[in-house]
């Protein structure tokens, strides 16, 4: 079953075009870890460069998940990563952003790497961890469209990657969840009830996709990564 999972899972993530902005929602309760550690396994798998965009040591936080979890971390040490704020080392940090920089300092810094990577690959896709953390910073609209500016809205449409954006929708506004959920061209929601997993698409491109659901038990998933 967790098999099956992973190759539907794969299967989709496959259909995700260049230029995409996905959004990925979950709350506290879930094991959000499992669902990094198997897409980064996916592009692991297909031999796609993957850059970690790591918002205040968020990176830090699932590697250990997955440690106490039994699985692998692997893929994460591996990952090339950029760091936005946080005090916290990682192996191949590409870059580092000050959260006290001025807005346009910090959106030259993050385009400047990301277009190091463009130079150096053909493709390759951006994981953000931790954009809730930076979203809460913001004090008023304004703040919030600086800080969506800086970032996410002008990837959509960079023609040599897609991006993804884990999010805990608990700990940001309302306000904040719909504009995330405007920006992206696809929205999964990750659920955790009575031990079982659902990915479900929110929102897509493709809109026969609405609705769409996978399960998986939670501790099965857990047990098949850590093996």
């Amino acid at each position: 079953m967790s098999e099956k999972f992973e190759l539907s899972l794969g299967e989709y993530l496959k259909t995700i075009q260049r230029g995409e902005v996905v959004l990925v929602e979950y709350t506290s309760d879930e094991p959000i870890h499992l669902i990094l550690h198997m897409i980064l396994r996916y592009l692991k798998r297909e031999n796609i460069p993957v850059v970690i965009l790591d918002v205040l040591d968020h990176l830090h936080m699932f590697r250990n998940h997955l440690k106490f979890a039994g699985v692998p971390t692997d893929l994460i040490d591996e990952a090339r990563v950029i760091k936005i704020g946080g005090i916290i080392s990682d192996r191949n940090v590409l870059g580092k952003i000050d959260l006290t920089e001025d807005p346009a300092v910090m959106r030259t810094k993050y385009h400047k790497t990301l277009e190091q990577l463009a130079n150096e690959h053909e493709y390759f896709v951006r994981v953000g961890l931790g954009m809730d953390k930076l979203l809460r910073m913001a004090k008023s609209p304004w703040d919030l469209e600086v800080l969506l500016g800086t970032v996410s809205r002008p990837m959509i449409g960079h023609e040599k990657s897609w991006g993804i954006i884990f999010v805990n929708t608990r700990v940001i506004s309302e306000e904040c969840v719909q504009e995330l959920r405007e920006i992206a061209s696809r929205v999964f929601d990750i659920k955790l009830e009575k031990g079982e997993i659902t990915f479900t698409v929110v929102k897509s491109v493709n809109f026969d996709e609405y609705g769409a659901a996978i399960s998986i038990k939670a501790q099965e998933l857990q047990d098949y990564l850590g093996k």
